[in-house]
């Protein structure tokens, strides 16, 4: 099986291929059509399981002098989703994919699934229903909280007729109950929102029945309609609770029903899980992710008030904290009145023997009959359940309050972590054959290779430890001579992400050491890691070999390059060398001309350093910075140059020629695709402003 998708050769089944007015249409023996644009004959004739992806795109750009990443991508993988390649078992993974989903705990764990709705598209969403809706939904809540006010549990709570059994079948009913209604509700908003109809399912989970919508992937609707869509799904419960105290009165039945419903209204607004308040707050906050929310709560919403700089969306992240810490408190008291209702009934109906079995307890004043030995069983098993949420509170308040407390010292705590977790070496005769090895020193002669490494520093560290640490200065740069390292970023929402892992000949921290600046990103060693130092004195030492010693920190720019744009950091080390050995580093002053607008070019430029002003007709319509690129354009749509590209400061760029651009694009489908994206969408954003400006 192949590694590589651009080493995968794809096989189509039997079947005819044809025409009908622009369209190409594959016809299967079995009958299964497909549709494409003509364009796409060349890879229909040519998916016969001999020629691999990257032999395709050769052909595509030989037969069409142009070549289409996404065109050739996309037909290979609709081929595969309507199941006409025979080889489909051996389609490699095609780059990283993004994940996307809730986690579930252990208690909303799918054991059965039956489909009751696939998402679809209505003609229009219906706003008046979905206003109605929520308001229906909220009053009947209020008024079931309102009956409900003040909260008295009672110290028969859950136990019916004498049975503690009775209760727990009651417990698990009513949960069923609330998420079936939950989920029925969030399918009437989505449909009623956005006009599409929703994706629901009913599933057996481990505790009871549910109704799962794909409401965590819903971002159409205004702000407005998602805080409408949050508050509802919390108030579902009691709105259930409003119309079971209707029909069996403020009875038994009815009184516990509501406080269970009071109960699991928390639990849906927790902002410890992925719930639809915590979507909304993620929405207003960043308009993308919850990613940030929780590391706020966590690490900074103690200290936050306090900081002398500013946070993206602070203000939401402060209301969504401090209405965390009131649900911290409210949960908190609710809790405690249920098991201080229900603790010592509980252990009445519990006894432990000599050697830890459940025996019936023995009947008191008040019991009519002995307890059997399944109330027993029922009794520890919500005994257990409340110290369960005792405990999952206690941990929460805890790690808030240690985790706030920390963060001011994490620098001064990494620092001493890191001297524990490091030592220096003497750097042996392996040193510098392993450097031969890497792009960065390839070509170098082996006098000034040598002499490199005499000078240098070798460095140690443990797994775990780092390396580099995110806001202090930097001194120096590295060099992996074995292991890996992770590159994190810390956010000023508490946010950690991790932007890379840079592998054996990977530099990091050159920018600190070149320019005095503090470290953006802490980088830690996944596995035990040496490393070769770079100190400012053996930089020196490198400029001093004129030619080489340029070379040497050409290498560095594009080998970070490499490392730290996420379009380039997953291309093998044969990319890497054909970028270094074939591409030019040009160092630029500010307001150079890089790219004349209408000239033919036949280069591509890798913003190593600085940053690059885009004009349309001398009028600026972009920026690009470091890490992007440009002129690519004009080799994909061969066409002359679209805009005018000026430095607008100092900059370095990597100069590649077309040969080995299409070189590098037809080894590495997923990184062409994304350079066609950004070229169309660039392209088309020139188009609207040359229109606007006529």
């Amino acid at each position: 099986m192949p590694e590589r998708f651009e080493e995968y050769c794809p096989k189509l089944v039997a079947g005819q291929t044809t025409f009908d007015a622009s369209r190409l249409l594959f016809t299967s023996s079995s009958g299964a059509q497909v549709s494409f644009p003509t364009e796409a004959k060349v890879i229909l004739e040519h998916c016969d399981g001999t020629h691999n992806v990257r032999a395709i795109a050769t052909l595509m750009l030989q037969e069409r002098k142009k070549l289409s990443f996404r065109l050739l991508m996309e037909t290979l993988e609709e081929l595969r989703a309507a199941h006409l390649l025979t080889n489909a078992a051996e389609w490699p993974d095609a780059g990283p994919q993004n994940q996307e989903g809730i986690l579930r705990p252990w208690w909303q764990r799918s054991w059965l699934q039956i489909p009751l709705s696939s998402s679809g598209r209505q003609e229009r969403p219906a706003h008046a229903l979905f206003t109605l809706l929520v308001l229906l939904v909220v009053l009947a809540g209020a008024y079931g909280l309102q009956r409900l006010l003040p909260v008295r549990v009672p110290q028969d709570f859950l136990r019916f007729e004498e049975s503690y059994f009775k209760g727990l079948l009651f417990l698990i009913v009513a949960i069923s109950v609330f998420r079936i209604c939950k989920g029925l509700c969030q399918g009437l908003l989505i449909w009623a929102m956005t006009g599409r109809r929703p994706h629901l399912s009913i599933e057996v989970q481990t505790i009871g029945l549910a109704v799962e919508s794909n409401a965590h992937k819903i971002w159409e609707g205004s702000l407005l309609q998602h805080l409408g869509f949050a508050v509802t799904a919390a108030m579902v419960p009691l709105a259930v609770a409003t119309d079971v105290g209707l029909l069996f009165g403020r009875g038994h039945l009815g009184r516990d029903f509501a406080i269970l419903a009071l109960l699991w209204s928390f639990v849906e607004l927790s902002p410890f899980r992925g719930s639809d308040l915590t979507w909304f707050f993620s929405r207003r906050a960043h308009g993308r992710h919850a990613d940030h929310l929780g590391p706020f709560l966590a690490k900074k919403s103690l200290f936050a008030l306090f900081k002398g700089k500013d946070v993206e969306g602070e203000k939401t992240l402060l209301l969504y904290a401090t209405l965390s810490i009131l649900w911290v408190f409210g949960f908190l008291f609710l809790a405690l009145s249920v098991f201080n209702a229900g603790f010592a009934h509980l252990l009445s109906d519990l006894n432990l023997g000599l050697f830890g079995s459940f025996v019936p307890a023995a009947p008191d004043a008040n019991r009519v009959q002995a307890v059997s030995v399944i109330d027993s069983a029922a009794a520890g098993l919500l005994l257990l359940g409340m110290l369960a949420l005792l405990v999952t509170w206690v941990r929460r308040v805890t790690l808030i309050l240690f985790s706030n407390a920390l963060d001011p010292l994490q620098g001064t705590l990494k620092t001493l972590a890191r001297s524990m977790g490091s030592r220096e070496m003497e750097a042996g005769a392996e040193v510098e054959s392993r450097l031969a090895e890497f792009p960065i020193f390839g070509n170098v002669p082996t006098p000034t290779l040598r002499q490199i490494v005499q000078g240098a520093r070798i460095k140690v560290f443990k797994k775990g430890t780092r390396i580099l640490i995110q806001g202090e200065e930097g001194e120096e740069a590295y060099v992996i001579l074995r292991g890996s390292a992770d590159i994190e970023h810390h956010g000023d929402t508490g946010l950690v992400r991790k932007i890379a892992t840079l592998g054996p000949g990977a530099v990091f921290g050159e920018m600190g050491l070149l320019e005095k600046t503090v470290r953006t990103a802490d980088v830690v060693a996944v596995e035990d890691c040496k490393t070769m130092l770079l100190t400012s004195e053996l930089i020196e030492a490198i400029k001093s070999h004129e030619k080489d010693g340029q070379n040497i920190l050409d290498r560095i720019f594009i080998s970070q390059h490499m490392a730290s744009a996420s379009l380039f950091r997953l291309l093998p080390p044969e990319v890497i060398h054909l970028f270094a050995n074939n591409g030019a580093v040009e160092h630029l002053a500010p307001r150079e001309e890089i790219i004349k607008q209408d000239e033919i070019g036949n280069d591509f430029y890798l913003l190593l350093r600085g940053s690059v002003d885009i004009f349309k007709d001398e009028k600026q319509i972009q920026t690009i910075q470091q890490g992007g690129f440009f002129g690519e354009i004009a080799l994909l749509a061969d066409t002359p140059r679209t805009a005018t590209v000026r430095t607008a400061e100092p900059t370095s760029v990597l100069r590649i020629k077309s040969k080995s651009f299409w070189e590098v694009m037809t080894s590495n489908l997923n990184m062409a695709r994304t350079i066609e994206d950004v070229a169309q969408s660039r392209l088309g954003a020139a188009e609207r402003q040359g229109e606007q400006s006529q």
